[in-house]
């Protein structure tokens, strides 16, 4: 996986693989009141989907100073191991992307946003920087 993160992120970016059961999972997703997590694990009689381990991907690149940072996590079964690693380094790359990005004022209104629509109806610089030279 590490070979899939470009050359000058790689001394700024973490990759934790972990196997892990699913009771534990579970347990923690209802800790945090994870309905997601909850919802893509269970079925409606709330028996496990899948049955067996599931792997977990956390991939997280910290900016200039520690000053913020872009992560994606993905849990999936074993046996989908190849697709949920592509799948995370996917995200990671768009999560990224995002967070180092100007962005261009919004011409429709961002309701969707509520009391904080207007900050976001306004261009604005990235929310995070990877070098010293663009802080």
């Amino acid at each position: 996986m590490l070979a899939a993160v470009p050359a000058a992120l790689r001394n700024i970016t973490g990759i934790h693989v972990e196997r892990r059961r699913p009771r534990t999972l579970l347990m923690e997703a209802a800790k945090v009141e994870d309905e997601h997590t909850l919802e893509s694990m269970l079925n409606p009689e709330a028996s496990l989907k899948t049955k067996g381990h599931r792997v977990e991907i956390i991939i997280e690149t910290l900016g200039v100073q520690g000053r913020g940072s872009a992560s994606s996590e993905r849990v999936f079964p074993v046996e989908h191991t190849h697709t949920g690693m592509v799948r995370a380094l996917e995200e990671w790359s768009e999560v990224l992307q995002a967070m180092t990005s100007e962005h261009a004022a919004l011409s429709k209104g961002a309701q969707f946003m509520g009391e904080f629509e207007a900050s976001y109806m306004e261009a604005h610089g990235a929310m995070m920087q990877l070098d010293e030279d663009r802080e």
